[in-house]
């Protein structure tokens, strides 16, 4: 989906494995995710499948990406990207109330 449109991920081939793999090959620790793939149709009419990920609620875990170890917290229906102090603090913060 982008933009509004249904695009699907039919036309990603063998990409398409990539992604779903993504939560556990881009973040530390593993991101545990259920992937369904669901037929949808497309915006123009034709057949093909989305990628639905299913993410429980974290458990106090605070993760990074592998690429450049970035921490992102979500807030309503915004990210935004924490310092190294912000992580420090979220990190403590996460441990405190385990």
């Amino acid at each position: 989906m982008s933009d509004g449109r249904v695009e699907g991920t039919d036309s990603l081939g063998a990409r398409r494995n990539d992604v779903v793999q993504a939560p556990i090959d881009y973040c530390v620790p593993p991101v545990r995710t259920r992937v369904d793939l669901v037929p949808c149709q497309t915006t123009d009419a034709r057949p093909d499948h989305l990628l639905v990920f299913r993410v429980a609620p974290s458990d106090g875990t605070v993760y990074a990406n592998t690429k450049d170890d970035d921490v992102y917290l979500r807030v309503r229906d915004e990210t935004r990207r924490l310092s190294f102090a912000q992580r420090q603090e979220l990190m403590f913060d996460r441990k405190q109330g385990s």
